[in-house]
């Protein structure tokens, strides 16, 4: 899986054409705090430490979250459209 440090572009290169880091499940599962809170969506590895305070379900959805694969739960969520 690849860092988006809080982004997805699609591309698992950066704008300045390296390679984003690789990261292992043990690696992310470490990441389950409020301190350092990341998740897997897709491909990707998202830090979503600074937007916890920001989301629209509120801290606690991204705490229950934080550590795991989150691609399906977060696909199956109804949008507005």
């Amino acid at each position: 899986m690849s860092a988006a440090s809080g982004a997805s572009s699609g591309s698992k290169t950066r704008p300045d054409g390296s390679a984003w880091p690789e990261y292992s499940w043990r690696q992310v599962a470490e990441h389950a705090t409020a301190e350092s809170n990341w998740m897997i969506m897709g491909d990707d590895v998202l830090d979503v430490t600074e937007f916890q305070s920001k989301h629209p379900g509120g801290r606690e959805m991204l705490a229950l979250a934080a550590g795991r694969d989150v691609t399906g739960p977060v696909c199956a969520v109804p949008r507005d459209e």
